[in-house]
């Protein structure tokens, strides 16, 4: 993996990797890392990441930058599919939700690199009142 994989992957314990009160799962760490083969940039490792965690909490990839995405078994789930990088560093994926109705997208999370920043935007748009949260990341 890249740099920024490497450190991320790297954990003080050998069980979790504790930053900010957030615990990344064993099983989280390696889907991060098996997504690259080929050296990673840093956007893609925090997409990757984003990507394992909400399939951690029960999120199901259903569509990436707007084409569907078949049903994975619990193995794949965690592993984003081919194709999913894209030169044009605009970012889409739509998720569903274990506890929704069966193909009915709850969660758009949306990325876009913009110099050294990558901004993330992310909406659960199966919410009464559906709100936008958004961050930015400085990845130099």
């Amino acid at each position: 993996p890249s740099r920024a994989a490497a450190a991320l992957l790297q954990s003080p314990s050998a069980k979790r990797a504790t930053t900010e009160n957030v615990r990344v799962s064993q099983r989280v760490r390696a889907a991060i890392s098996s997504n690259f083969a080929a050296p990673a940039d840093p956007h893609e490792v925090v997409l990757a990441t984003a990507h394992a965690l909400l399939v951690d909490a029960g999120f199901v990839l259903c569509s990436v930058n707007s084409t569907p995405v078949s049903a994975s078994t619990s193995s794949e789930a965690l592993q984003l599919p081919a194709g999913w990088r894209v030169p044009s560093a605009v970012y889409s994926f739509g998720y569903a939700h274990f506890r929704q109705s069966a193909g009915s997208s709850v969660l758009e999370l949306k990325a876009v690199l913009m110099g050294g920043e990558l901004l993330l935007h992310a909406m659960l748009t199966a919410s009464r009142a559906p709100r936008l949260h958004s961050c930015q990341l400085n990845l130099a």
